[in-house]
């Protein structure tokens, strides 16, 4: 009996950690936004390609103006949010909130529902990131750091309906930590070479 209770003892112990953590969730979008933004716009850019070269051509394009920079953020936000809620509701987090320890259920433990998550991802976007306008976005973030720091909740994640909790600190957190950041700026990396690169 002791060897089957003692594995589930510690999985529910690593994610008991409840004081917030605002660069670790942070950092775990930051992270899908970049991972799941650069496939999802491979692959809309590829499918484009196919469709039409032309297009295309104008399509890169348009996203390496000043208004396609402008925009690409919110468009990558939007993109990535319909995914980041199927997971979450799968799993109750992403492949970044996974590598940075962030997990999102509702207080009874149970996963919430699609719906639920998607309108909590649009909400990140509004009440979080202010729309991705630049400065506005700052300012929205650190508000809702403070908020965060101060309550122990964000405005988009209700005591009533919501709980996030956390990967308890340890060795294996701070390998998982170092590897996604890791990862995640050498992605960049290597996609502003690329962007650069002759086609």
């Amino acid at each position: 009996m002791t060897s089957i209770t003692a594995p589930e003892a510690t999985h529910t112990h690593a994610w008991t950690a409840t004081a917030p953590r605002p660069w670790r969730r942070f950092f775990g979008r930051w992270a899908d936004g970049v991972v799941l933004g650069s496939i999802l716009w491979f692959s809309i850019s590829m499918a484009t390609y196919l469709v039409d070269p032309l297009a295309g051509d104008r399509l890169v394009a348009f996203l390496y103006s000043a208004p396609g920079r402008l925009l690409e953020s919110l468009m990558t936000l939007v993109l990535v949010a319909p995914f980041s809620a199927l997971l979450i509701s799968l799993t109750g987090g992403t492949p970044g909130k996974w590598m940075f320890g962030v997990r999102i259920a509702r207080p009874d433990g149970r996963r919430i529902s699609y719906g639920e998550a998607l309108g909590r991802e649009f909400q990140v976007i509004v009440r979080g990131y202010g729309l991705a306008i630049p400065i506005v976005a700052l300012v929205m973030l650190w508000r809702s750091k403070e908020r965060l720091e101060s309550t122990g909740r964000t405005v988009w994640d209700p005591k009533a309906k919501r709980t996030v909790t956390y990967r308890n600190d340890g060795p294996w957190q701070t390998v998982l930590l170092w590897v996604g950041g890791v990862t995640v700026v050498l992605l960049v990396i290597a996609l502003q070479v690329l962007a650069r690169m002759p086609v």
